[in-house]
């Protein structure tokens, strides 16, 4: 079995190593910023449509097999009913963030799409995709923000919002309803249904 991550996500890698899942990373073509303004009012409808769209411009790396699998995902952090925080831009920005992200549940839409290479036509389809919802409840004050960011500052500018919530940032979020591991970026238990659908895995 051949399956291709096209992400540059260190924490979907992760995931996929704890899983026990060989695979090659890669990356991908599409150009994010070109999504209409519908999508852009619909969290859940933009997350598909950019998970989609990965699968469907990966990177192929030379001499990939044919019906590679390729994986790719996209994880959006917003509250209802369409207020999406996308990276920090800054150590402010991410301050701010937060603070705001506080104020309310938290919902973190990520779709998974999966996709098969053909070798034969140098194409790719994407044949399935499935979307979590996970609502977080944030507990943190001003003060432990700066402790938060200090501790993540290699990672929290490449994160939706900057919200992480494993290993430091686990102790402060109160509550998680849903796709623990969606949240992270990469819903496992999604993915081992969707492979084992298509025989990839037992």
């Amino acid at each position: 079995m051949s399956i291709i991550l096209a992400s540059a996500s260190q924490t979907r890698k992760n995931l996929l190593r704890q899983a026990h899942i060989d695979f090659i990373a890669t990356g991908h073509t599409f150009n994010e910023r070109s999504i209409t303004d519908f999508y852009v009012q619909n969290p859940v409808k933009l997350t598909q449509l950019l998970a989609t769209k990965k699968v469907q411009h990966t990177i192929i790396p030379q001499d990939t097999l044919n019906n590679t699998i390729i994986i790719a995902a996209d994880t959006i952090v917003y509250h209802e009913p369409n207020t999406i925080f996308h990276k920090p831009t800054s150590y402010q920005d991410a301050v701010e963030t937060l603070q705001e992200l506080r104020t309310e549940p938290i919902l973190v839409a990520t779709t998974l799409a999966i996709g098969k290479y053909r070798a034969n036509t140098q194409s790719i389809a994407c044949i399935n995709h499935v979307t979590t919802i996970t609502k977080i409840i944030l507990q943190i004050s001003d003060t432990a923000i700066q402790t938060y960011l200090q501790n993540h500052q290699d990672i929290y500018p490449y994160v939706a919002g900057g919200l992480i919530v494993e290993n430091f940032g686990a102790q402060y979020i109160q509550s998680i309803e849903g796709s623990y591991t969606g949240a992270l970026g990469l819903p496992m238990t999604e993915l081992h249904v969707l492979m084992k659908k298509d025989n990839q895995i037992d």
